[in-house]
């Protein structure tokens, strides 16, 4: 089983607000501020307003102030109001899908060193959604996030140092950037991780290794992982044999969707 590429893009502005500190304690403890300061142009608290609308958190829910203040922040150069409109074009949430706009605020907040756009910049690269497809601007955006702690970025440049996408074929950084990755948690990581400890790529071959990798997968839920498990269990391979726990995760691999010799 090759190794997994996470491109999926997250829009949550709940989680985007709270990651940034816009507790809707703090938030709704002086909203009468934010939106002066707002309207006196301060970009900030544009784009904490714009939250507070998306939330219908001590306003009215209303899905065009979310853009017009969201607008009205980007157009400033705010990082995170640019990230946030690009994710609604990309979805469209609240505005006509449009891959274009999406790349065009995701640019503007990348270039100004934003991790979550350029991860996402990668992604769109890497489908070719309303750029050129390319390897090589995939891998570029990829490095950029992934330099700043991007778990999922650092996931896939990984694969692209596995594969040879966009750059030469090097197991040994693809290694350094999977541990770096599995380490935050990112199940596609630990998978991937443990597929080149099970193989030899970039390490040396360690089936205990592998074994411990595909089981932290394997416990986040992912049902490849649970069945290479299985499989393990099944031969004694990087642990003691064990048939009971090898049908135990293989029902569970079976019961989630993978379809290999569930039947025999």
């Amino acid at each position: 089983m090759r190794s997994k590429f996470k491109t999926s893009v997250i829009y949550n502005v709940l989680i985007l607000s709270l990651s940034f500190g816009l507790t809707l304690s703090a938030a709704n403890a002086d909203l009468a501020t934010t939106q002066a300061m707002a309207e006196q142009g301060n970009a900030d608290a544009q784009f904490e307003l714009g939250v507070l609308y998306h939330e219908g958190n001590g306003v009215e829910q209303d899905s065009n102030r979310v853009v017009e203040w969201l607008t009205k922040a980007a157009n400033q150069g705010q990082a995170k109001a640019q990230y946030v409109l690009g994710a609604m074009h990309y979805f469209g949430k609240d505005v006509k899908q449009d891959y274009t706009k999406a790349r065009e605020w995701w640019q503007k907040s990348a270039e100004q060193g934003y991790d979550e756009a350029q991860y996402s910049l990668g992604v769109m690269y890497s489908h070719g959604e309303g750029v050129a497809q390319s390897d090589n601007q995939a891998f570029n955006w990829y490095q950029k996030a992934a330099k700043q702690g991007h778990a999922d970025a650092q996931n896939n440049l990984a694969v692209m140092y596995e594969n040879g996408s966009g750059m030469t074929k090097d197991y040994a950084k693809a290694v350094m950037w999977y541990q770096k990755s599995a380490a935050q948690g990112l199940t596609e990581a630990e998978y991937n991780l443990a597929w080149m400890f099970e193989n030899g790529y970039g390490v040396d071959q360690d089936y205990k290794q592998a074994f411990n990798w595909y089981l932290k997968a394997a416990e986040q839920g992912d049902a490849m992982a649970a069945y290479v498990i299985g499989m393990m269990y099944n031969y004694g391979r990087g642990v003691q044999q064990d048939k009971s726990q090898a049908d135990i995760w293989l029902n569970k691999a079976c019961g989630s969707g993978v379809q290999t010799r569930c039947n025999q």
